[in-house]
């Protein structure tokens, strides 16, 4: 490939959500051509300059074409179930085709390969033991929970809305395990300064640890109190509790999704909610924020709406 094409960076899912922020990102850096894959066009990323190229997922013809003179394919797309993993298969025999030479996977959240019980997360693994026999450079990025969550519904970007765990709004919390497990959490804002921030790295790590802070949800919730003033009303579910929540006739994986969410988050290192930054170390001129300064920016009394 040309220096030129070096710099062809491809995001798959990037019209909404995390890929969004990433796309945005990639067009302030201004170091990129910048391509989107999509279905259908998209003018506003169009007026920002971005080449949105038309995908049929069902086709290896049209994925091979709209990932011509690619260097990276970032994924983000977020299939729920076998479709997941169907779907970034397929994306990767396309871009061994056409001559891809890094791939990174929809991941986002956990370590993948430390969680055993997240029904939800399977069908990454399979992807992953398809890139390990692949002979494209790849990287997992994996971030934890999305700080953003604690914002909900205002200050999660192109996120949808969620209140997990923490109903910042409602001054409520329903917390896994003790509430002093460590968790990592990171804005999806700073998320993407590194994804763009690990192109320019002249080699992936197979995993790609972001950590905007490592905390405990009893953390965020006296943050929360002082900041908003307020009291908050806190439940704590056991081990055992989410265990027994589990439905063990579940009709889709995702059916059990959140809880076995909350039970890796509960069980701390083991599921894979805490990890080692390795592309904090790796680009240390990226600075994150923190729990306390994310609750301050949205949940101070005279800053409540913050658009940012």
């Amino acid at each position: 490939m040309s220096t030129s094409e070096q710099g062809v960076i491809a995001v798959a899912g990037g019209t909404g959500g995390l890929g969004r922020h990433i796309v945005e990102e990639l067009v302030e850096d201004c170091k990129y051509k910048v391509v989107v894959l999509s279905r259908t066009p998209n003018p506003s990323l169009t007026a920002l300059g971005v080449d949105v190229r038309p995908i049929d997922y069902t086709s290896h013809t049209s994925i091979v074409k709209a990932l011509e003179n690619v260097h990276t394919l970032i994924s983000c797309i977020a299939a729920g179930g076998d479709a997941l993993a169907d779907v970034q298969i397929k994306l990767l025999r396309a871009a061994e085709a056409a001559g891809v030479k890094r791939f990174a996977p929809s991941e986002w959240a956990s370590d993948t390969q430390i969680n055993t019980n997240i029904e939800g997360y399977f069908p990454k693994k399979a992807v992953i033991e398809e890139l390990q026999k692949s002979k494209l450079e790849w990287t997992l990025f994996m971030n934890g929970v999305f700080m953003n969550y604690l914002a909900s519904p205002r200050g999660t970007g192109h996120l949808q809305p969620l209140k997990f765990v923490i109903d910042t709004e409602n001054r409520t919390a329903n917390i896994p395990g003790t509430g002093n497990e460590p968790v990592v959490m990171t804005t999806v804002q700073d998320v993407a300064k590194f994804v763009v921030g690990s192109l320019s790295l002249p080699s992936w790590p197979e995993k790609s640890g972001i950590i905007g802070d490592l905390t405990t949800y009893n953390h965020v919730v006296k943050a929360a109190e002082r900041i908003t003033g307020e009291k908050f009303k806190v439940e704590y579910r056991s081990l055992e509790q989410l265990n027994k929540a589990i439905h063990p006739d579940a009709q889709s994986i995702m059916e059990n999704f959140y809880t076995q969410v909350c039970i890796a988050i509960a069980e701390g290192a083991k599921g894979g909610f805490v990890f080692e930054g390795t592309l904090n170390k790796l680009l240390p001129h990226i600075k994150t924020v923190s729990v306390d300064e994310f609750l301050a920016h949205w949940w101070t009394p005279s800053g409540i709406g913050k658009s940012k």
